[in-house]
């Protein structure tokens, strides 16, 4: 039985195409160049790894000790990647942000001044005040749709994982050193308030760590296909 390069996964022959001698690994999906044939037995010649899925970029990858294998000492690997935010899901806060804001400004300064002039001044200013909060916090929301990205790295085998430029309140990851991992193990979390065709669920991967203790170590990923990608490329720097 020959085995993947890229994960030791084992490539049953249902994978093999004979014709163009390779096979496509069914863990982690890379490609594998064989060469012989069935008669006389696979060899495996080299592989490519599969690509990241649209939006997710590669923006550093080095090794110090070429030529470690799977699981072995990655020697102080740096490894980088980026993945932006739902950009296309900004119209969502950003209309709201718009609209509470007007709204504001059109019940003490525009037409709607007449209803406030009727109302206890201390109600005017907690509804203005309730509608300002909810327009910057929208606001804010859209912008960080917008600008932020979800770093992931490795630096001196420890992986960590940073959302940001724009702060925002979110689900911590936390950094662990990859000697401590047994395995990595993706979940899917759905949103506590779910809007139809907004609230969409975000994916993290997960550490399970030598004494059996879980962590997140990256959080909010916005599709599955990233933390499946995630999982099986940090499954082949495990030291």
């Amino acid at each position: 039985m020959i085995r993947c390069p890229a994960c030791a996964s084992e490539l049953p022959p249902s994978t093999i195409r004979p014709t163009r001698s390779v096979a496509l690994c069914p863990s982690c999906a890379a490609s594998v160049q064989l060469g012989g044939n069935a008669e006389e037995g696979w060899v495996v010649l080299g592989h490519q790894e599969p690509a990241p899925p649209e939006g997710l970029e590669v923006i550093a990858s080095t090794t110090a000790e070429d030529g470690a294998g799977y699981r072995e000492p990655a020697g102080g690997s740096t490894w980088r990647a980026r993945l932006p935010w739902r950009r296309e899901r900004a119209w969502y806060p950003g209309l709201m942000a718009v609209g509470t804001i007007l709204g504001a400004l059109s019940f003490t300064l525009g037409p709607h001044r007449v209803f406030a002039d009727q109302m206890p001044v201390p109600l005017v200013a907690v509804f203005v005040t309730l509608w300002l909060v909810i327009g910057v916090a929208s606001g804010w929301w859209a912008l960080s749709l917008l600008r932020n990205h979800t770093t992931i790295s490795i630096e001196q085998d420890r992986l960590s994982c940073r959302h940001g430029p724009i702060p925002v309140v979110r689900e911590k990851s936390l950094p662990v050193d990859l000697s401590d991992v047994e395995l990595f193990e993706i979940e899917r979390r759905d949103p506590a308030f779910v809007a139809k065709n907004v609230s969409t669920p975000t994916w993290h991967v997960v550490a399970r760590l030598v004494g059996g203790h879980r962590v997140p170590v990256i959080t909010r990923l916005p599709e599955e296909r990233h933390a499946l990608w995630l999982q099986r490329k940090l499954e082949t720097m495990l030291v």
